[in-house]
């Protein structure tokens, strides 16, 4: 999953479509960055919300350091500079992209995640339209389904 291109392509469109509304990154200061990486940061810059510094964010916590968290409106031209610069999860790790690429709802809760260290992709599906949406697009996927809302 987290090198797959077409799965990649499918849950973006997927958040997007149930409502993601920010796109968080981490930026680790002890990492340099690349060429891509500035121009990366450059064309998101109009889509910038917020930049500061935590040692925690979804999937992830450190505990020698802290690192910048940049969070940008994830609306439909975001999407196409994401899709730009990266064609898989796996893409987005330091020195190259910023990492642990997030989707948040309106609300700034995690929806989908990534950790660029451990090289896994969590999804939050609160709703059973979202579950059904999402089983039916990506077939191959193992997903479990627990009401928890009614």
């Amino acid at each position: 999953m987290y090198n797959d291109e077409t799965l990649y392509e499918k849950m973006l469109n997927f958040a997007i479509n149930q409502g993601g509304r920010y796109v968080l990154f981490v930026i680790r200061p002890e990492i340099d960055f690349d060429k891509n990486n500035s121009a990366f940061l450059n064309e998101m810059h109009p889509y910038l919300k917020k930049d500061f510094t935590s040692d925690n964010w979804p999937c992830t916590q450190i505990f020698d350091d802290k690192a910048n968290i940049l969070i940008f409106d994830f609306v439909k031209d975001s999407l196409e500079i994401l899709r730009k610069y990266s064609d898989s999860f796996a893409s987005w790790e330091q020195p190259n992209l910023p990492e642990d690429m997030c989707i948040l709802s309106p609300e700034g809760d995690a929806f989908l995640a990534t950790s660029a260290s451990e090289k896994c992709v969590w999804v939050d599906i609160k709703y059973r339209d979202q579950y059904l949406t999402l089983n039916k697009d990506i077939k191959y996927l193992s997903i479990s389904w627990k009401l928890t809302k009614v």
